[in-house]
């Protein structure tokens, strides 16, 4: 697990660094300044950003103000939107932290079935209440990662963000093991996945098609889905989203599609392999996506 410490006051920081480094597994980084915070967020991912506001441009310098942590909070915000923050701060701060905490997206952050705020916040007075946040993150994170991930005889190599995504899914749908299998159909900046969980027995616990992006990416799709799909076309023509994933995985998100265990190929897949089963497929598409007028028509003018 890894925690960003953004934090000029050298009493609270070598507080906060030596009671979080006795935690099992806790890898920290520090910023004396907004400008070291964003040089580390432009570099790194982290699981966890304690964030002071009253903070100066750079380490050193005599001009501390607020808006400097918060331009590291709205860079965080932007540029790794599923990183929970915790702002750490004193007095002066306390409504501008209220009001970061109230207008935060709430969201399952670690697969655990709760939601919580992915801004959180604590005066510097709290400092047993802020270790124990941390020391609960770190438990979290440790559930998920202790799911297994098998690719088989493919040589697939999952990034990071791929990998703590499909975990996260894992432990939502009480996974021991994913398997995975790479599928087409995705867009360059898309990846998608054909995964089976299993359980602790191995026992399959949920058949389903994962697309991992960005997750503006991806809540664009959802929100569009939840729109023109679900409520127009026929139950049991589209597979339904079991999940969205919006969280956890710094800037990344995962769809979760669920899927029968029999459908394993891509209609273009089934293309280069048997143009006259494809045929029929488009046949069924048509028929499928009647609902939507001229919708099929304006997608796939290739196939009509």
């Amino acid at each position: 697990m890894k925690v960003l410490i953004v934090e000029d006051d050298p009493s609270t920081l070598e507080a906060l660094q030596q009671e979080l480094e006795t935690i099992p597994a806790v890898t920290v980084k520090i910023a004396r300044s907004s400008g070291a915070a964003l040089q580390l967020l432009q570099t790194d991912f982290f699981d966890l950003v304690i964030n002071d506001l009253k903070l100066p441009t750079t380490d050193g310098a005599l001009d501390a103000d607020v808006a400097h942590g918060l331009a590291v909070h709205a860079y965080v915000q932007e540029h790794s939107e599923g990183t929970p923050v915790l702002v750490f701060s004193g007095f002066g701060t306390l409504q501008l932290a209220t009001d970061l905490y109230e207008k935060s997206t709430k969201c399952d952050v670690w697969g655990s079935g709760a939601e919580v705020h992915l801004t959180r916040y604590l005066h510097k007075d709290q400092m047993r209440e802020c270790l124990k946040i941390v020391t609960d993150v770190a438990d979290q994170l440790a559930a998920v990662e202790s799911i297994e991930i098998s690719t088989g005889v493919a040589s697939l190599r999952l990034t990071p963000s791929q990998r703590r995504i499909l975990q996260l899914f894992g432990r939502l749908t009480s996974g021991a093991n994913i398997q995975v299998r790479p599928l087409g159909g995705g867009l360059s900046d898309t990846s998608v996945f054909r995964i089976t969980v299993e359980d602790k027995k191995g026992a399959p616990s949920s058949y389903a098609v994962a697309k991992i992006a960005a997750i503006r990416v991806l809540a664009d799709e959802h929100s569009r889905y939840q729109r023109f799909v679900a409520p127009v076309m026929v139950p049991g023509s589209f597979a339904p989203v079991i999940r969205f994933c919006n969280a956890g995985a710094w800037n990344y998100g995962g769809l979760f599609y669920s899927l029968a265990s029999a459908h394993d190929q891509a209609l273009f897949d089934i293309l280069s392999v048997n143009a006259q089963r494809a045929a029929n497929f488009v046949k069924k598409l048509q028929m499928v996506e009647h609902p939507w007028p001229g919708v099929f028509h304006l997608r796939f003018p290739y196939l009509c």
